[in-house]
Parts: structure tokens; C-alpha cells; sequence
């Protein structure tokens, strides 16, 4: 593995470590982590953009390449699927009524009220001991506050309303028609959506996620010069490695637009002359979380669903292997800011960090990061003695404070779907 191989592997790595699992309990064999070619800028983005660019089924290699289909394209064909007729006994029918009537009353809505609190008081309480800065007796107090939100939710009906739940859950597993319809009803819904916008909506967690002071920043680093990576100044041994094709060399000086010869040129002798055996890299690093109202992934564990003159493994096959079209589902973006680059840059390279700064030069990244931004990209021939110590004697690139997006955290499809050959 060359030098320029191995800069992005580490970075890929020591972000991927930092990301994954995500969300919280997911194996992190069931996460995949893509990183863009260019990052993209949010400061300005609308909401259709990050829509659209969450509807995007990525093909499984690092770089975000879309494979052609959108979540919305495929699921259709999932809510199409050919299924068994319904006909559960009579007595599943009466406990089914029953607990539907019970979650459709006032109790529900307390309950509901209730579980937010609790669960908001846990995750609390979970960062804070995971917090080593954290004074002891703020963890005490939010283990209490959790014990007080555990009773408030048993007082408010949790074991009878997660009973009704279960019962409706177990009906609606056993009538598998129902569900599909359901959904196919929710979807509906969301196609009017976009007729009028031109797009399926979206939930972003947090929701103003375009503005930085919304997220929760992480510092990270990752250095080429050492098998490691560091998060908050806590250094841990990087354990992922996956093969992938750089397509000639990925950490790279590129245009994302057209360029006139002479910048081809330019460009083209910058990237002739660099080296990245010393890079390494310091940023802070923040996870927005994707949510799609209209779909419901859970009908793919229907087992007897199937596509008519389809075979298993049509939609996703369960793993990062095969052909399904959607053997990713985009679940997270990870955006980054203050992003500073050490490395020893050529001249040319420093020639062409120049025409950025000059604002001459447009759309040119760094590997995954966007350099052209306005009052963005900063050069320092001279470092501080302290990142002297760190990083060794190289110069630095700054990229500024404004959050850019620059990969998508995607969970592998699973299991196959349909599970067996259409009839």
C-alpha cells in the first residue's frame, strides 16, 4: 500500500472507529461507513437538499457513489411484495381489538410522555458515566433521576401499555397483509409530499443540524505516523480494515467541476509532486442522525414475502456481497469542521493552496475535504511548538468553522429479502 493508500486508510479508520456502531447496540459489522470524494458545504443548504442527498443508496465502496437508485425508487417494490392471506384464529383477533382500544385512550399519551422522560434521563445518565471528566456526584444524581423517570413510567402503565403494544406487534406479524397495507398507506401519503416539493421528506436528528452550535462536536485526530487514533486525547488502537479500490489514488488534489487546461495542468503536476507519508490530520467531528417517516424497514424480516420471477437476494442480500439494489440504507451524515492538515506540502501544492486563498481556483478538495470556501482555506508555513511536538516539522492547511459534510454512515440491509425465490 503506497502513501497516499494508506493516509486514507487511516483517516477512513479513525473516523469509522468514532462513528460506528451506530445507533446505540447495532454490531458494528452491521454499519458502513462511505466517505464522499469532495465534502459538501451545509452552511446554506436547504431542506430538500439534504433530502435528496439522504434518499441516495450508495454503493459499497468508501467513496459515496450513488448506485443509481434512491429509497424511495425501491421501497415501492418491497410494499408490492407477494404475501400470504390473512387469517389469524378469533381469539388473536379479540386481544388484538382489545389492545389497539387501550393504546388508542388518554393512558397511552401519558405513557408515551412518560417513556421520553425515562429515556432522555438514561441517555443522560449514560453520557455522563461514560464521561471521565464528569464529577461523580452528577453521575450519582442522573442514576437518580433515571431510578425517578423507571418509577414515573411504571406508574403511568408501562407494563400494561408495552403488553398491549407487544400484542399488537405479535397480530400484526402474524397478519403480514395488514402491516404491508399500512405502509403502503403511510407512503402514499409521503408520494403527495413530493409532487408538491419534489422530494420524500426527511427527519434530521438534531433538526437545525445545518447550524453548528445544534451539534454535539468530538475532537479527533489521526496521525500516518503511528498506528493509532485520538479522541479526545485518548489514544486507541484503530481495529477496522477494509479493502477498497481507490480508483488510481484517493487522497488526491481534485476538481469537482471542469477545469481550463492550464488549472488540469497545474493540478495534475501538484499531485506528481506530493507525498502524505507524514500526514496527519486534526478535526472535529459530528453525527446527524436520518430518519424517513414513510418507511418501515421492518418489512423486510417478513420471511414469506417474496417479488414474483425475482430471486432471493433482488432487493439486499443480507451482507456487503451480491447484487441487491439497496444493500445500504443511508442512516447518519458525518460532518466536520476545524479541520487542520498537517503534512509537508510541495510548492506546487502550496502554488495551488494559493489560487484558493486568492479565490481563483473553484470546487478543489483535498481528499474528502472542500478547500474553496469563502474566508475558509488558511496556509501556515509555521507551526506551534506544541503541534511541532505532535505532529513533527510540517506546514499546516486550516478549512475553517463552517460544519461540511463529507461521508454518509449507512446500515447493511439484513436479512436477504425476498428470503425465498418468487413464485
Amino acid at each position: 500500500m503506497n502513501s497516499n493508500q494508506e493516509a486514507a486508510n487511516k483517516l477512513y479508520e479513525g473516523i469509522y472507529n468514532f462513528v460506528a456502531p451506530m445507533p446505540e447496540g447495532n454490531q458494528k459489522q452491521m454499519s458502513f461507513y462511505t466517505q464522499l470524494r469532495c465534502g459538501i458545504d451545509v452552511s446554506d443548504f436547504q431542506e430538500k437538499e439534504g433530502s435528496l442527498l439522504a434518499d441516495e443508496i450508495p454503493l459499497v465502496q468508501r467513496d459515496l457513489v450513488a448506485s443509481g437508485r434512491n429509497v424511495s425508487d425501491v421501497y415501492p417494490k418491497i410494499l408490492g411484495s407477494s404475501l400470504p392471506e390473512d387469517n389469524p384464529p378469533e381469539e388473536k383477533q379479540k386481544a388484538y381489538g382489545a389492545a389497539k382500544e387501550l393504546v388508542a385512550g388518554s393512558g397511552y399519551d401519558e405513557y408515551k410522555k412518560a417513556k421520553r422522560a425515562c429515556d432522555k434521563a438514561f441517555l443522560k445518565y449514560c453520557r455522563l458515566k461514560n464521561d471521565s471528566n464528569a464529577q461523580e456526584e452528577d453521575v450519582m444524581e442522573a442514576q437518580m433521576d433515571w431510578d425517578d423517570a423507571q418509577e414515573d413510567l411504571i406508574r403511568a402503565g408501562k407494563n400494561e401499555m408495552e403488553a398491549a403494544l407487544n400484542t399488537i406487534d405479535a397480530y400484526e406479524r402474524y397478519t403480514p397483509q395488514a402491516v404491508f397495507n399500512k405502509a403502503a398507506q403511510v407512503f402514499d401519503q409521503a408520494s403527495t409530499q413530493k409532487q408538491v416539493k419534489g422530494y420524500y421528506e426527511t427527519d434530521f436528528i438534531p433538526r437545525d443540524w445545518t447550524k453548528a452550535d445544534k451539534l454535539a462536536w468530538e475532537s479527533i485526530s489521526v496521525q500516518s505516523s503511528e498506528q493509532s487514533f485520538c479522541i479526545d486525547n485518548d489514544s486507541q488502537k484503530t481495529d477496522f480494515s477494509r479493502s477498497s479500490d481507490y480508483s488510481g489514488g484517493w487522497w488526491f488534489w481534485k476538481y469537482a467541476d471542469r477545469v481550463t487546461e492550464e488549472q488540469h495542468r497545474e493540478l495534475k503536476t501538484a499531485n506528481s509532486r506530493m507525498d502524505t507519508s507524514d500526514l496527519s490530520l486534526s478535526m472535529e467531528v459530528a453525527v446527524v442522525q436520518i430518519s424517513r417517516p414513510w418507511f418501515n424497514g421492518s418489512l423486510l424480516s417478513y420471511s414469506e414475502a417474496c417479488l414474483k420471477n425475482e430471486e432471493a437476494g433482488t432487493i439486499c442480500s443480507g451482507t456487503l456481497l451480491g447484487n441487491g439494489v439497496m444493500q445500504l440504507l443511508p442512516t447518519a451524515f458525518v460532518l466536520v469542521r476545524n479541520v487542520s492538515i498537517y503534512n509537508q506540502f510541495s510548492k506546487e501544492e502550496k502554488s495551488l493552496i494559493q489560487t484558493v486563498i486568492d479565490n481563483r481556483a473553484d470546487s478543489l478538495s483535498f481528499g474528502p475535504f472542500c478547500t474553496t470556501r469563502e474566508s475558509h482555506t488558511r496556509f501556515h508555513e509555521e507551526i506551534s511548538k506544541s503541534e511541532q511536538d505532535k505532529y513533527g516539522n510540517v506546514q499546516c492547511l486550516t478549512l475553517g468553522d463552517k460544519p461540511q459534510i463529507i461521508g454518509v454512515i449507512s446500515s447493511i440491509m439484513s436479512p436477504q429479502f425476498p428470503a425465498v425465490s418468487g413464485k
